[in-house]
C-alpha cells in the first residue's frame, strides 16, 4: 500500500492501494484523551451574554452586576444549565445573529417553562432578513497582505440601478466562492478585523487575546490557532485569493497486526522508514473541473452556462435586455474581503460585496 484516503466513501487512486483508513485502523496518541484543549483544566471563568470570556474574580461580578444596572442581589435567580451538543449548536447558530445569545438560546432550551419562548426565537432566527443596504467599503486588515492574485470576472449590471444580477465567469472565481465554505470562523475575524457583523463572534475572538485571559490559556501556540485558524488539509485551492495555509497531515506509518496493515501517527522526532502518502481528494488545483463558464446568482447559488439561460434568468426579475450592461471587475484582496463580509451578513452577496467596485454610470440630462 503506498497512500491512503482519509476521507468517507472516497477511495485511493494510488498505484497498488484502493483502501480507505477507517477509525479502528489507526492507533492515536494520548493527546487526543486530554480533558481540556485550549485552557488550563483548572482555570475559572465567567461566560457573559454577549459571549465575553471573563476570568473570575468578586471584583468582575460586581462590575458586571453594576454594568447590568442589578443593585439588589435578592432580585437574582441561580439556575443550573444542562449544556449539550444541542445548546452547543443552537448556541453557534445564535451567537452569529444575536448579541445575547444565552437569553435568547440557551436559557430557553433548558426551561421547560419557556418553550413557547425558544419556539417564538427559533422562528425569529429563521426569518431574520439579513441587512439588504449596500455594505460600507471593507479595507484589508491591517494583519492581511494587499498584494495578492487577482480574478477576472464579467458582470451583467442593471443600468437604471447599479444592481449586479450575476457574474459570468470561469471556474477560477468559482473556486474561490467555494473556499470560503471552507475558512474557520477565527480566520474570518481575522480577516475582516472589526467589520465582521457576527452577532457575539467578535467578543468571542478578543476573549482569547485579552491579557488578563492569556496566563490561562494552554499555550501561545494554542492562542494564535484560535485566533488566525488554519483551514484543513486538502482545503487549500490554487484559486485562493487571501492569503491562508492549511494544517499538515500527521506522517503515517504501516504496521502489521495479525497479518493486517494498520496505520500510526510517525513520531517527528524518530525516523519512520515505512510512511504513508495521504489521497487529496479534490486534486492539487482546485474544487471544480475547468476550464469551464459558470454563472453565479446574486445570492451564490452557482450554475454551468450550459445548465442556465440568461434570458430566463432576466425574465424572472422582470427585468429588460435594454437595462442590462456587462462590465469586467477584477477580484483583488480588497473585492474579495466584501464579499466574504456580504456573505456572512446579506442575501444580494454580489451585489452588496461587489457594487462599490463598479464603475459610475454619468447621470443622463433631463
Amino acid at each position: 500500500m503506498t497512500c491512503v484516503s482519509m476521507y468517507y466513501n472516497m477511495n485511493c487512486r494510488c498505484t497498488n492501494s484502493g483502501n480507505m483508513m477507517s477509525r479502528t485502523d489507526v492507533r492515536v496518541g494520548s493527546e487526543c484523551g486530554v480533558k481540556s484543549v485550549f485552557t488550563v483544566p483548572t482555570a475559572l471563568f465567567i461566560l457573559t451574554d454577549d459571549m465575553q470570556i471573563l476570568t473570575n474574580s468578586p471584583t468582575l461580578v460586581l462590575r458586571i452586576l453594576k454594568l447590568n444596572g442589578i443593585k439588589d442581589t435578592n432580585a437574582l435567580e441561580e439556575r443550573t444549565l444542562i449544556v449539550g451538543q444541542n445548546e452547543i449548536m443552537e448556541l453557534l447558530k445564535g451567537s452569529l445573529f444575536s448579541k445575547t445569545p444565552i437569553t435568547d438560546i440557551v436559557l430557553p432550551m433548558s426551561s421547560a417553562d419557556d418553550s413557547g419562548t425558544l419556539r417564538e426565537t427559533r422562528k425569529f432566527f429563521a426569518s431574520a432578513k439579513c441587512e439588504s443596504d449596500a455594505l460600507p467599503r471593507t479595507q484589508p486588515s491591517q494583519n492581511v497582505s494587499s498584494d495578492s492574485k487577482k480574478i477576472t470576472v464579467k458582470a451583467f449590471v442593471q443600468k437604471s440601478t447599479n444592481r449586479i444580477l450575476f457574474p459570468q465567469t470561469q471556474h477560477d472565481f468559482i473556486d474561490f466562492i467555494l473556499s470560503l465554505l471552507t475558512i474557520p470562523l477565527g480566520q474570518v475575524q481575522f480577516l475582516l478585523g472589526s467589520s465582521t457583523r457576527l452577532g457575539s463572534i467578535s467578543n468571542l475572538y478578543r476573549s482569547v487575546s485579552d491579557s488578563e485571559n492569556v496566563e490561562y490559556m494552554k499555550s501561545r501556540d494554542t492562542i494564535a490557532k484560535l485566533l488566525e485558524p488554519q483551514i484543513a488539509p486538502h482545503y487549500l485551492s490554487k484559486y485562493q485569493i487571501f492569503s491562508l495555509s492549511q494544517q499538515k497531515l500527521p506522517v503515517f506509518e504501516k504496521w502489521l497486526v495479525r497479518n493486517e496493515i494498520k496505520l500510526s501517527v510517525c513520531n517527528h522526532s524518530e525516523v519512520c522508514p515505512d510512511t504513508i502518502t495521504t489521497f487529496d481528494p479534490k486534486g492539487q488545483d482546485s474544487f471544480v473541473k475547468g476550464p469551464m463558464v459558470f454563472i453565479v446568482t446574486n445570492d451564490l447559488e452557482v450554475h454551468t452556462a450550459a445548465s442556465i439561460s440568461i434570458i430566463s434568468i432576466l425574465d424572472q426579475m422582470r427585468i429588460p435586455v435594454f437595462d442590462v450592461e456587462e462590465q469586467e471587475l477584477d477580484i483583488g484582496m480588497e473585492e474579495a474581503l466584501s464579499i466574504l463580509k456580504a456573505t456572512l451578513t446579506s442575501t444580494s452577496a454580489l451585489t452588496n460585496g461587489l457594487q462599490p467596485f463598479l464603475k459610475s454610470r454619468p447621470k443622463q440630462e433631463t
